[in-house]
């Protein structure tokens, strides 16, 4: 969305945003969408393979959050219901 709305207010003044060392525009999103525009354009991001692989990398108790959180995504869930919070210095948890 930020890219979309810098690029307007630079054909403005006669450039475009290629002009520009910056990321390209996400591909162009459906306006006829329920689905918001901001969250169109995030669904539109193409994860870098090194983040996917990066997963097998976690230790336990981020395996635990990741896996809750994927969770509360799949299932729909209020994910603010779901989350468990750690306090690593008292070892305190909260929901």
């Amino acid at each position: 969305m930020l890219l979309r709305d810098l690029n307007e207010l630079l054909k403005q003044h006669g450039k475009d945003i290629t002009d520009y060392d910056l990321p390209e525009l996400p591909a162009e999103i459906n306006k006829d969408n329920p689905v918001p525009r901001v969250i169109q354009e995030e669904l539109s991001v193409q994860i870098p393979t090194e983040d996917i692989e990066s997963i097998e990398k976690l230790n336990h108790d981020q395996m635990v959050v990741f896996n809750t959180i994927m969770n509360a995504i799949d299932h729909k869930w209020r994910l603010y219901e779901k989350v468990v919070f750690k306090d690593i210095h008292s070892n305190v948890s909260f929901t």
